[in-house]
């Protein structure tokens, strides 16, 4: 038979099992789910570039998603959990045609977004912009680089 102090030390087991994962999710943030969206609003017919698709590959130090091609206002978009040492990093590699961007587009260490779900990137022919459940106004925080030309060997 259990006595008074094995029960209580069984639920309190009981209670730190079942209760971490709400523990961890709502209050702390750890473990918290994400998706990031990323949007092409690059027109086809632009003053930039003759009309091509956008290809976007991302990746984490854990996970490398597929190349994708975007045609104008096409979409992709992936959900994650941020990891219990908040060093989640996400980064995509964009190219279309002569531009190119290296581009981070959740990193936990400079913000997690705690409580936000929704992450939103827009790309347009000027650059890199950024929206979130908090603040919903896209605002620009990259911009496109000329690719570099192959060299040329003798």
């Amino acid at each position: 038979m259990m006595g008074p102090k094995c029960s209580f030390i069984s639920l309190l087991l009981i209670f730190i099992c079942c209760g971490h994962q709400a523990i961890s999710d709502v209050s702390i943030g750890i473990n918290e789910e994400k998706e990031i969206e990323i949007l092409n609003m690059i027109p086809t017919n632009n003053p930039v570039q003759p009309p091509m698709e956008l290809l976007v590959h991302c990746k984490s130090k854990d996970n490398d998603l597929d190349p994708r091609k975007l045609s104008w206002s096409e979409a992709q978009s992936f959900d994650f959990r941020v990891n219990f040492w908040h060093t989640t990093l996400f980064w995509c590699r964009f190219d279309w045609g002569s531009k190119f961007a290296n581009v981070v587009v959740f990193d936990a260490k400079t913000n997690d977004f705690k409580g936000e779900y929704d992450l939103s990137w827009m790309v347009k022919t000027d650059g890199f912009y950024f929206a979130s459940e908090k603040n919903p106004v896209y605002k620009r925080l990259a911009i496109w680089t000329d690719a570099p030309l192959p060299s040329k060997e003798n």
